[in-house]
């Protein structure tokens, strides 16, 4: 049998006891054990719930904003999201679909607005027409400086940032950014609306 040498008590600030981690003493060495009791079990998976909802928000209003976007061209869209094997965390993809296909200008616009709307969710909602771009445009100009660079050899490798490749094949990337921003911010509730039909249904699409 291990024998406890020390051990330490975590608690609620209302002083109820959560867990009790414990030294044991073994002939190779120590040994930590760690009691959980039921409401810490219970404090560990809400987190753990609104951390998978908050990455399936997340995901969901990056595939929105394409798909809204897409829609300004008056292309039909494709798009899901869904649980990575084995995990609480979310992923997600969207396409064009129907008769009409994007030129490359247009595919760079809907391509910036996934990573904008990953930007713009650090504000609630109606506070993002109050957002400043430069920011944003600063890391966006060393994300495409970095896959202009690197990005050749990485494609010859299998290895595709869909994004970013779409981005760079136009020559008017910097003009795509400012209009996919303008799209975006301005068709905010429309993205919302889409992200949650998305989390709640994980596809939504519309044929042209």
């Amino acid at each position: 049998m291990l024998q406890p040498i020390d051990h330490a008590l975590r608690h609620r600030a209302d002083g109820q006891i959560l867990s009790m981690r414990t030294i044991h003493k073994r002939p190779q060495g120590y040994a930590l054990s760690v009691t959980l009791t039921a409401e810490e079990r219970r404090i560990r998976r809400r987190y753990l719930l609104r951390r998978e909802a908050r990455n399936k928000r997340c995901v969901a209003r990056h595939e929105a904003a394409h798909c809204v976007v897409m829609s300004q061209y008056g292309l039909g869209y494709q798009a899901w999201v869904e649980a990575k094997d084995g995990s609480n965390r979310w992923t997600g993809m969207q396409r064009s679909i129907g008769r009409y296909q994007p030129n490359r200008f247009q595919n760079a616009v809907v391509a910036w607005a996934g990573s904008i709307v990953d930007y713009l969710s650090g504000w609630p909602l109606d506070e993002w027409r109050k957002v400043s771009p430069v920011p944003f445009e600063s890391v966006a100009i060393e994300k495409v400086n970095w896959w202009e660079e690197y990005g050749p050899e990485l494609t010859r490798s299998g290895h595709v940032e869909c994004d970013l490749y779409s981005i760079v094949r136009t020559r008017q990337k910097w003009r795509a950014l400012k209009l996919s921003w303008e799209i975006v911010v301005s068709r905010r509730v429309e993205i919302a609306g889409m992200a949650a039909i998305l989390m709640k249904r994980e596809s939504v699409d519309a044929v042209v």
